[in-house]
Formats: structure tokens, sequence, C-alpha cells
């Protein structure tokens, strides 16, 4: 990636005013990309860089730290025939980016989505998550934009009732994409 100054169309005084590029590859074509920097407006060199959060820090780092969303390999995962029997989406901390549910049984259902890596009590706890999808009907709710945070797992299953225990009837499938 090279450091170039891009000059913009002259300005009152004639002189152009500069923008800070960096010029790199995106696909085929080589572009310029605009730098927004925060730094001291009095220096050259006074800039504060930024970086991903799994990117380690040392002692002498000015970077400012950002988490990307996400910031790893996003994951997928399926479920057909969800019931009763809660599913282990993930068994670990993570964050849900994306949820589909179609629902092809004859009657309608309740998907739960828990934060837990094992077993919950359906019918007692509560889900972080709840879905009403109606028979025969999809959904695909909106989810945030950095996705909603797990910190112990994600495990879903579907009941024929809110907060219930009686599970779904075969044909409702789950579908998701986590971290």
């Amino acid at each position: 990636m090279a450091d170039a100054i891009v000059t913009l169309v002259s300005d009152a005084s004639n002189t152009g005013k500069k923008v800070d590029v960096s010029e790199l590859t995106v696909g085929a074509n080589t572009v310029e990309r605009q730098r927004n920097c925060i730094g001291d407006p009095t220096s050259a060199t006074g800039l504060m860089a930024v970086k991903a959060a799994s990117t380690p820090a040392a002692l002498t780092d000015c970077a400012a730290v950002v988490t990307l969303s996400p910031n790893s390999a996003v994951a997928k995962f399926k479920a057909r025939d969800l019931n009763d029997t809660q599913v282990n989406v993930k068994g670990t901390p993570g964050t849900l980016f994306g949820v589909q549910i179609i629902n092809r049984s004859g009657a309608d259902c309740f998907v739960q989505v828990f934060d837990a890596a094992a077993g919950v009590t359906l019918g007692t706890e509560d889900p972080v998550m709840e879905f009403h999808v109606p028979a025969g009907q999809s959904l695909y709710p909106p989810l945030p934009g950095r996705g909603i945070a797990f910190a112990t797992g994600i495990r879903v299953a579907s009941t024929t009732g809110e907060k219930g225990a009686t599970g779904s009837a075969a044909g409702v499938q789950f579908f998701a994409q986590y971290v």
C-alpha cells in the first residue's frame, strides 16, 4: 500500500487543497483510499492508528483498538425439525449475527434462544430472544449490526407456546450465522 496525496480542485487562493490517501488494489482496480485521522492538528506525524481487536497491543502502542464486525470468520448453523430437544448452536461465548426460521409445520411455533452452553429448563428459564413464527411462514428478524453477544453459549429450542415447554411439530427449521 503506497502513500500519496491527491490535489483537489483549486480553491479561492488557487492553491488546491490536498487529501491524505493510501493506494491499494481492490479486485482488478488500483484505488485511492482516503484516510480519516485522529491526531494532532499541528503535526504531520502525530496520528493515531486504528487496528482490529485481534491484534495484540504493545505498551508503546498509540493505536485505537476497535472491534470490527465480525472480527473473525462467520460460522453457519442449521437445525431441521427443531423442537423441545435443545440444540447447541455454539457451546462457548459468541455473537449471533443473523437468524432465519422457516416453519413448515401445521401450527405456530416459538423459537427460543438461550445464553447457555448446557441444557436449560424449558418453560422455566427465560430465553434471551424468542421468535413467534406462524404456521407455514418464514421469519428473518433484523438483528443489530454488531450482532447479539452471548456470554456462555448459544442454544435453541422450538415450542408450541410462548416460553413454553412442549416441543413443536416436525418442520421447524432454524438457520444462524455467528462467531
